[in-house]
């Protein structure tokens, strides 16, 4: 794990806060045992992951499940956080479980790509996602705070500072040349598009 920040640290390109992971725990989750009726809600971060938590944990709440638990992040927790499996706590919960996950794919548990459980992908516009994520990480004490907004768009596109690197799914090469291809004319377009100089930093 590398120390990126006071509480940021980095474990092969995800960037998390160091009290809410270690990369003992997340190596872990190449091992971790997925049951066919689990459900992955997986987003970057500020897409309305939280939003997509609550719509998910109420549909299942009608069908009389999770009501055990009191908050969204008990109910639908997060999969990359050590705390939440303290224990074998995530072993010990009943089906259907349900699980949030900024991890990438090649993070994420490799038994989800046999077994039947349910992902839940969600996206939002990248220049919308990157104006919150950047009002974002001013005000959030634990993250890195950006000097500007040209600066964080940087971060955003590199997978420094404060961002994560930027989700994509490749099965094989030529797919993930795809992907290059498609992050390079996004970068393109928001160059293009976007005047850094007409946010407001305040």
């Amino acid at each position: 794990m590398e120390q990126l920040s006071n509480r940021l640290c980095r474990y092969k390109n995800f960037n998390s806060l160091s009290t809410n992971t270690t990369a003992e725990y997340i190596a872990s989750l190449q091992s971790f045992e997925v049951r066919d009726s689990d459900v992955f809600l997986v987003s970057y971060p500020k897409s309305g992951t939280i939003w997509a938590q609550q719509i998910i944990t109420s549909i299942y709440e009608l069908d009389g499940h999770v009501t055990e638990y009191f908050t969204n992040s008990q109910k639908m927790p997060w999969l990359e956080w050590v705390w939440g499996c303290a224990g074998g706590a995530y072993t010990r919960r009943p089906s259907p479980r349900l699980f949030t996950s900024h991890l990438s794919q090649v993070l994420m548990p490799p038994g989800l790509m046999d077994k039947k459980g349910k992902i839940v992908y969600l996206m939002r516009n990248p220049k919308d996602n990157m104006t919150s994520y950047y009002h974002f990480s001013k005000t959030l004490a634990g993250l890195e705070t950006p000097q500007s907004f040209a600066q964080f768009f940087e971060w955003y596109l590199t997978g420094n500072g404060t961002c994560l690197h930027l989700h994509y799914l490749p099965n094989d090469d030529d797919q993930e040349e795809q992907s290059v291809q498609l992050t390079a004319l996004a970068y393109e377009h928001c160059k293009k598009e976007l005047d850094c100089s007409s946010i407001n930093d305040q």
